[in-house]
């Protein structure tokens, strides 16, 4: 994971000669001098590894025409709605047709206004245009929207009328090419067009459903809760109230959505089926269609690898060790992109679980489950989890929330019933078209679910709106995050005798002044961090 990240940001040679001297410095003190020299041989291959597979334009790449005026013809990819009533399509470049016909490759991003339905997957369309490079973002905190396309093998966008883009029946270029610096899942897409149709099909059909019953907020905190926020527009002032109480999780597609999944479907599966196996395959199925439905996210895909590795040792009556069940996940997401170890999603949802793996023994009082040792485990949950992801917040988004405990502890009331009926009524949304009685079952548990749903939105509503909500303290020092988790890891992994808990606690303590304390922010950059 050093090496890799290393990787990403384009570390030079001196910085990897540097880390990779300390690893094995530190491994030969602790354990000897096979697992220095391992740790070290592993650095340098993730930080090879992640330089090799980093996104860049191929040969002939569409990015090399930008702010030139030039008429392409085009296979659509994906065609998703926007909030602003647009289309953003991707499309693999087929031809260049002007100026001239040279040989020409890639991908493009087009923003479409007004929206168009008619540019379906698998079209081939024609269009002139101005290819713009996709803009960096100019805070730490912003989405980057740039980062995003390059794992899409998507340098170059640009943005058209609908009238502008027409349909054509002409075939591929024999000029035409596939770049090959793409990521591995930019070749499933390519190579089953029809699946990601259907898949966009039945996504769209879920939206509109549960929006056309709760109406365009609630539908879309329904569904975002349900599939994730990256599956729907949401608005850009309710979400920001969800981050500013502590919530922002409850948007995202995580873990907690796929064990919900997992335990429906193992639940009805167990009523009609004895065996294991076939329930396990059950269960696998119904992670495939999840994930495809909520994207491939970082954190979604470190879930579906936990579940299903956890499913597969059920099934064959194997125990599990929580931490390398974790860490198997994150190699294999490093594997598959190693890129997306800079997305603060996966930041986000690594850090937390792995602070929740490994508190596991303090967030279990006895075995007797009374209603004192589970509020006392949703307490320390929570507490631990926005411990672990604090020093990150500060670093992206130069806030913290205040009111996150009882912010979480109402959420832990709502949440569950929203998401249960949200993905009963969401299975038959999808299932409407062939299904009888699945639409009116459907809107029945929709109605169901407006209560809680509305709740919840009042309650993030009103806790962002409280004095105080959320203190912007700035960018905290390297230095104080490097001390800050170096004492979390200790006093998770310490045996807590009292001696010990008492020095990791006062340590702690220490580390999270250095990471609060700091000089007032200038009053213009206060305003700008608020807005």
């Amino acid at each position: 994971s050093g090496g890799a990240l290393l990787g990403c940001f384009n570390g030079t040679t001196w910085a990897l000669a540097l880390l990779s001297a300390t690893i094995a410095i530190a491994a030969f003190t602790w354990h000897g001098r096979k697992a220095a020299a391992g740790l070290a041989i592993l650095f340098v291959a993730g930080y090879t590894y992640a330089v090799w597979r980093a996104p860049r334009p191929c040969d002939h790449d569409v990015s090399s025409y930008i702010n030139q005026p030039i008429t392409l013809s085009a296979t659509v990819e994906t065609n998703k709605s926007t909030r602003n009533n647009s289309s953003c399509l991707y499309v693999q470049v087929d031809s260049l047709l002007e100026p001239d016909t040279r040989p020409i490759a890639g991908r493009i991003c087009l923003s479409v206004t007004p929206q168009n339905n008619q540019l379906l997957p698998g079209k081939t369309v024609t269009f002139t245009c101005i290819p713009k490079a996709p803009p960096s973002p100019r805070h730490p905190y912003d989405y980057n929207y740039k980062l995003m396309l390059s794992r899409r093998g998507i340098f170059s966008q640009c943005r058209l009328r609908s009238s502008a883009v027409e349909l054509s029946s002409k075939q591929k270029n024999a000029h035409s090419q596939v770049c090959l610096s793409r990521p591995l899942y930019c070749y499933m897409a390519h190579i089953s067009p029809p699946v990601e149709s259907i898949v966009t099909n039945r996504r769209a059909q879920i939206i509109h459903f549960h929006q056309s019953v709760l109406g365009p907020q609630s539908g879309a905190v329904l569904t975002s809760m349900v599939l994730g926020d990256r599956a729907v527009a949401l608005n850009d002032s309710l979400k920001l109230n969800f981050r500013d109480a502590g919530l922002s999780h409850v948007l995202a597609a995580s873990g907690y959505n796929l064990t919900m999944v997992i335990t429906l479907v193992g639940s009805a599966a167990r009523l009609f089926i004895k065996s294991r196996s076939l329930i396990c395959l059950w269960c696998l199925s119904a992670i495939t269609v999840f994930v495809l439905l909520a994207g491939m996210s970082p954190s979604i895909s470190r879930a579906a690898t936990m579940c299903t590795i956890v499913l597969l040792a059920q099934s064959s009556r194997r125990k599990l060790h929580m931490p390398a069940v974790l860490a198997t996940a994150l190699l294999l997401c490093l594997l598959l992109e190693p890129a997306s170890l800079t997305d603060i999603g996966l930041q986000l949802s690594y850090v937390a679980t792995a602070a929740m793996i490994c508190g596991s023994r303090l967030l279990r009082l006895n075995a007797a489950q009374s209603w004192r040792a589970k509020l006392y485990e949703l307490l320390a949950g929570t507490m631990l989890a926005q411990a672990s992801v604090l020093p990150l917040q500060l670093l992206y988004f130069y806030e913290t929330s205040i009111y996150f405990l009882p912010a979480n502890i109402i959420a832990a009331l709502l949440v569950p019933i929203i998401c249960t009926i949200g993905f009963a009524s969401s299975i038959l949304a999808a299932g409407s078209d062939n299904l009888p009685g699945a639409q009116a079952l459907g809107s029945i548990l929709d109605n169901l679910s407006a209560l809680p749903v509305a709740a919840l939105v009042k309650t993030v509503n009103y806790i962002a709106t409280l004095p105080a909500a959320v203190v912007p303290l700035g960018p905290p020092p390297l230095f104080a995050v490097a001390l800050y988790y170096a004492v979390l890891i200790g006093l998770l992994s310490c045996r807590w005798q009292p001696q010990q808990r008492i020095w990791w606690v006062g340590a702690l303590g220490f580390s999270l002044a250095a990471l609060l304390v700091r000089a007032p922010l200038d009053s213009e950059i206060h305003v700008k961090i608020g807005k």
